[in-house]
């Protein structure tokens, strides 16, 4: 893993810097051009696909306000320079994998499929459009209506974790997190306030993980042992913290969320309602 964050770390030192040759922008005026006012809540459109002459196709350029204009929904902003990771799909090819997005700042954002040495030249043209899977209306409809995402004063890793990343990257629009070479990972939430937690937004679609909350007493109880996202509903519970655990974070059952070239990883947030 150590030899995977190097190769990942000179990778991308190289194509940040080489960004302002490599950006190239959507013609406003070209009628097969998508406008963000015709697409979906949850979708943002490719400005370009251009990183290496040799490379066109392989990646995407986008415009980081389109991709904060879906993602501040849920109440998450993507910083300048920060790395994410999101359940997608390319609409025109129809194929759902893990995205990589990299914002350079508030005018030039850049992706590809993860990872992105396996990229094909084939996988991104001009207009396409990206829908975030976790993002979409049926998905996220619950949380906005009914709950929010309840706010943290921090985010514990009680196990090693991929890269040694601190446990805030579970939250949505961060890398993500594995454990440890891809095995257990338990990570532990404390609420600013004694919050109503009813449920758990997360993109863990295929490995099960589960959720105690520490209750009144002082002794941590089960609330969900085997859940799945992305939306699982649990009995309204009162508590200040939350574990959200995984017995292996295999990358293979990860739907390219995580890969062993790069880094990347499950996202999962507590859902509930303020008792303040």
């Amino acid at each position: 893993m150590k030899k995977g964050l190097f190769l990942w770390n000179k990778w991308k030192r190289k194509w940040f810097s080489r960004q302002s040759q490599l950006h190239t922008t959507c013609d406003s005026t070209n009628s097969d051009s998508w406008q963000m006012d015709e697409l979906a809540p949850s979708s943002f459109a490719v400005t370009g696909n251009v990183h290496e002459a040799k490379e066109a196709g392989k990646f995407f350029t986008f415009r980081p306000d389109d991709l904060n204009a879906i993602v501040g929904t849920m109440g998450t902003t993507i910083v300048d320079g920060q790395f994410s990771v999101f359940r997608g799909r390319n609409l025109r090819t129809e194929k759902e994998y893990g995205v990589l997005i990299w914002t350079l700042n508030s005018s030039y954002g850049y992706g590809s499929w993860n990872p992105s040495e396996f990229s094909s030249e084939s996988d991104w043209l001009e207009g396409d459009v990206i829908s975030l899977l976790d993002y979409e209306t049926n998905v996220t409809a619950g949380i906005r209506n009914e709950s929010i995402i309840l706010p943290c004063s921090g985010y514990t890793a009680l196990t090693p974790t991929g890269w040694n990343l601190p446990g805030d990257n579970i939250q949505f629009g961060k890398t993500g997190l594995v454990g440890g070479w891809w095995k257990e990972l338990k990570i532990e939430y404390k609420f600013k306030t004694l919050s109503i937690v009813t449920g758990v937004w997360s993109d863990s679609i295929d490995l099960p993980y589960s959720v105690k909350y520490l209750d009144q007493d002082g002794n941590w109880s089960t609330l969900c042992e085997a859940c799945y996202g992305s939306i699982t509903t649990l009995p309204p519970t009162l508590t200040d913290k939350v574990q959200i655990s995984w017995q292996t974070t295999d990358f293979k059952q990860s739907r390219g969320l995580s890969t062993y070239r790069s880094g990347g990883g499950f996202h999962a947030e507590p859902v509930g309602t303020l008792t303040t």
